[in-house]
């Protein structure tokens, strides 16, 4: 009785053993989001094709990889519904690789950005930028960074009075 006893727990312990193991050498998979389509605009910002509603919002909620984007915006709650504040869509969007980022906020708003290709590293970010108007616009220029043909994504958070925080992304395709 003893010994099955002991057997029993001997092959417990070893199946216990190749499990964790197994586990441990696995590669961990990261969250990393799939970018989408874009909302297509010209060289003056106007829309000139389909709208991506899920694009250039400020209720975007980050989590995972998403919530390190821009580490300090996650001190800030998010902020109360407001009209004052717009996100417009990017443009040109697509792009050979010129961008304005465009705002309508208020001048003690400041703007932190951050872009990223699809395998999560930033290739363009800025932090702090602020307005003494209520609109802001922030050029970025994406051409020595990206390859034709790819999609890149912004992530920007929207810092209002120090106290709240909209968070929002956009796509943004490559020529």
């Amino acid at each position: 009785m003893l010994k099955n006893i002991f057997i029993g727990t001997f092959i417990f312990a070893a199946l216990c053993t190749i499990s964790c193991n197994k586990q441990n050498n696995e590669e961990p998979v990261p969250d990393y989001p799939t970018f989408g389509t874009i909302t297509s605009t010209d060289i003056q910002g106007q829309i000139i094709g389909p709208i991506d509603t899920d694009d250039w919002n400020k209720n975007d909620l980050w989590v995972g990889t998403v919530a390190g984007a821009i580490p300090y915006s996650n001190d800030y709650g998010p902020c109360d519904a407001d009209t004052q504040t717009v996100v417009y869509p990017a443009y040109p969007n697509p792009t050979t690789g010129n961008i304005n980022l465009s705002f309508d906020i208020e001048p003690t708003t400041a703007i932190s950005y951050r872009v990223v290709n699809q395998d999560f590293t930033t290739i363009a970010a800025g932090d702090t930028i602020k307005s003494t108007t209520n609109n802001l616009t922030i050029p970025i220029d994406l051409s020595a960074s990206v390859s034709a043909n790819e999609i890149v994504r912004v992530y920007y958070a929207i810092i209002k009075n120090n106290t709240c925080a909209y968070r929002g992304h956009g796509d943004i395709q490559i020529n």
